[in-house]
């Protein structure tokens, strides 16, 4: 016993007699840097007198997110009120929920970016596709998430590159193929994890060409681009307005003058800028959607009168079934007020957040320049103070007067200010029409195999746990859609 131990104690002398004083100096340095690296963000808060949860070195706040981050929030709004704060990795981000802070985090003025009512026949041909769709799977019970999933991105492909896609029938056409790997990215993923733990890695990876989407789909995405652009700058479809059109549009929006003097286009957008644009448009258009349509339909299904009145609403706009009009469908309250109590329950976003650009001053607390000022959504829309049995599908929490009463920074499910989500208005109007198609058409009904009460899931945005499954039955008076035409502009 004591002659192996003997040999062990020479064999790590050895060792460290194998390497020069220089190496030991640099790994013993390369140790102390990577711990400061490590654990240097986190006295922030503290410095702040702000309270949070401990944060565990280089991951922070993160391991903690095990039962989804909306959830993570709400129970750190329970126990530390208004206002605390958490690290994102090494990112110190102070989360607020009061709405007078709020209201001066966010809001500074409004804008707006193009005219959904030019948009409106994308939709509403698509629409169209959905509801043939669902007649030919009258009362099977089906995963809604999918369905929806399909209309969502036809809808938001069309709108961002240009392309009439129908996923609902074709799921092998080689564009939802590329649109399909692009949904498939995961915070969770080595190379995302990579950059967000250690931002420095970046040049690295750009260097030897790693990226966070594969590079067949960047390539395919790029290439069509081109194409499509090429055809618009010829005069080809030049009318449609979508998305692509408008950032053409930026694109070559202003001119410039030359050294010789002549008068050329000014280009505002370069291609990989439009092209990272239209690609962001799909990744948050399609799954935010596609969950705010599923859990809508949910709430419907389980809330039969609630459905009934929603109806009656839209039989008296649109009598015997008539064609949807985009005016037609954005003035009806009861729809918003249905369609505002589910982005309460379930926010298109978990948190929004500002970076603070200078030291200042919030509702007495000192904060310092960098800092990320996040407003936890879920949290803040669960919050019983403001929202009595938050768990409960009211509609009537969004009548006038209900919403006259009550501080409008309390309900942001796009955020606010002139940051908020540029697309904000097109999901609404994308969620509307296409409820309202739906609703013309079937009653939605909950099958033995859905599941109630709700669980929502781990992912980072507020998906349910298990897939919702629900029916859809025809009412008893039947309406024959217009032609498939292709999609036109009004």
């Amino acid at each position: 016993m004591v002659r192996a131990s003997q040999v062990n104690g020479d064999m790590a002398l050895t060792f460290v007699g194998f390497l020069s004083p220089t190496t030991w100096v640099l790994i013993i340095t390369t140790f102390v840097l990577f711990a400061i690296y490590s654990i240097w963000p986190y006295t922030v808060f503290k410095k702040m007198g702000v309270p949070g949860p401990m944060p565990i070195p280089c991951f922070g706040n993160l391991l903690q997110y095990r039962k989804g981050r909306g959830q993570f929030d709400e129970k750190c709004h329970k126990r530390y009120g208004k206002i605390w704060g958490i690290y994102e990795g090494r990112y110190p981000m102070l989360m607020v929920t009061d709405p007078e802070i709020v209201k001066t985090v966010l809001v500074k003025e409004f804008y707006t970016t193009f005219s959904n009512r030019r948009m409106a026949p994308i939709i509403k041909y698509y629409t169209n596709v959905l509801v043939e769709h669902l007649r030919k799977r009258e009362s099977q019970t089906l995963q809604v998430k999918k369905v929806f999933g399909s209309y969502s991105m036809d809808v938001i492909t069309s709108a961002a590159f240009s392309t009439e896609v129908d996923s609902l029938n074709n799921e092998n056409d080689p564009f939802i193929h590329n649109v399909n790997k692009l949904m498939k990215f995961s915070f969770f993923s080595p190379i995302f994890l990579l950059i967000f733990l250690f931002p420095v890695s970046m040049p690295v990876l750009r260097f030897f060409n790693i990226f966070m989407f594969p590079s067949s789909v960047l390539h395919f995405f790029n290439s069509n681009l081109q194409r499509m652009k090429k055809a618009r700058m010829k005069g080809k479809h030049s009318d449609r307005v979508d998305f692509l059109q408008m950032m053409i549009n930026f694109q070559i929006s202003e001119t410039v003058k030359n050294e010789q003097g002549t008068v050329i286009p000014y280009k505002s957008l370069t291609d990989n800028e439009i092209q990272a644009q239209a690609m962001i448009f799909i990744l948050a258009g399609t799954e935010t959607t596609a969950n705010t349509l599923s859990y809508v339909a949910y709430n419907l299904a389980v809330h039969p009168d609630i459905q009934r009145k929603l109806q009656a609403e839209i039989d008296e706009a649109f009598p015997k079934k008539s064609e949807l009009t985009y005016e037609g469908v954005m003035t009806l309250q009861y729809l918003d007020m249905v369609t505002s109590e589910t982005l309460r329950m379930f926010p298109v976003a978990v948190r929004v957040n500002r970076v603070c650009k200078r030291s200042t001053e919030l509702g007495g607390l000192h904060v310092p320049r960098g800092i990320s000022i996040n407003v936890p959504l879920f949290a803040m829309h669960r919050d019983p103070s403001i929202w009595p049995e938050p768990e409960e599908f009211r509609p009537e929490r969004f009548t006038k007067e209900a919403k006259e009463d009550r501080n409008p920074y309390t309900y942001l499910p796009f955020g606010a200010g002139p940051r908020n989500c540029i697309g904000m208005r097109f999901a609404l109007m994308h969620i509307k029409m296409g409820l309202v198609a739906l609703m013309q058409e079937f009653n939605i009904r909950t099958t033995p195999e859905t599941e109630i009460p709700l669980e929502i899931g781990q992912a980072a945005l507020l998906a349910p746990k298990n897939p919702i499954k629900l029916k859809f039955e025809r009412r008893e008076q039947h309406v024959k859609f217009a032609p498939k035409d292709s999609v036109k502009s009004e």
